[in-house]
């Protein structure tokens, strides 16, 4: 090979090897995406695919188990125009809450829907708590319910450190039925926590002597201040069949 042919072979690698370093310049500052936490690749810091370190998102444990329907949604009519819709919800994870939003839908005989109710609810780690519609609304008559199917449409799910149930019992309550057309329900709620929480829902769930629900209601309380203790009220119709001493009370905070 003579001098001018190996000048040329030389020269040419070169060339080469520039041009490829351009395009590979090109490529990872220009054309190739940086790495996101939406592009289904663990990279960055992330601690797992797209979540931890510094993506928004937290890394959820393989055997995480879904917030569950302990019981059918109930449906009460205290008056004729009004439904209470009542359901209980399990958080079986130990290491994890969540806040969820649900949505309970109400059909009629002819599996029509009548209405459907949008809420929220914190669950927390191994929580089993009642959510309550009370007292909806419903134009035509109560008696055009056949039943309410539940769904849950997002859970939001934190590590129990980051979720932490804060400490408001119910320190007593009482029943009375001095008025034959109501049952009052009256006792005090006692936040022992260190810090105030923005809202308590007290629910009272009202059962026949067979211990099945017949009605349910709620009252809540709003910034309730630490080492504070509230009173409240909460009154229901006398519905046929409900057995006052067997009222109970369940304290949930969100």
């Amino acid at each position: 090979m003579d001098y001018r042919t190996t000048k040329q072979i030389v020269f040419g690698s070169i060339y080469s090897a520039l041009v490829l370093g351009l395009i590979v310049w090109f490529y990872f500052l220009v054309v190739k995406p940086a790495p996101t936490c939406f592009d289904k690749k663990q990279n960055q810091n992330e601690e797992g695919v797209d979540c931890g370190g510094s993506c928004a998102q937290i890394c959820l444990p393989a055997n995480l188990e879904e917030i569950s329907l302990v019981d059918d949604v109930s449906v009460f009519s205290p008056t004729k125009d009004k439904v209470t819709l009542l359901a209980r919800l399990k958080n079986p994870n130990v290491s994890h809450g969540a806040i969820v939003s649900y949505s309970i839908t109400i059909f009629d005989e002819k599996d029509q829907k009548i209405e459907r109710v949008s809420e929220t609810a914190v669950l927390y780690p191994s929580q089993v708590r009642y959510v309550i519609v009370p007292a909806l609304d419903l134009p035509g008559g109560s008696d055009r319910v056949k039943r309410a199917d539940f769904k849950l449409e997002k859970a939001d799910w934190r590590p129990a450190e980051l979720l932490p149930q804060p400490q408001v019992v119910l320190r007593d309550h009482e029943i009375d039925t001095t008025n034959k057309s109501f049952v009052r329900v009256l006792g005090n709620v006692v936040n022992s926590d260190i810090l105030d929480v923005p809202r308590v829902t007290v629910i009272s769930v009202f059962l026949n002597q067979f211990q099945a629900p017949v009605g349910a209601a709620r009252t809540e309380l709003n910034d309730f201040r630490s080492g504070e203790t509230r009173p409240f009220t909460i009154v229901h119709p006398m519905v046929p069949s409900l057995s006052p001493q067997m009222t109970q009370v369940f304290i949930s905070t969100d």
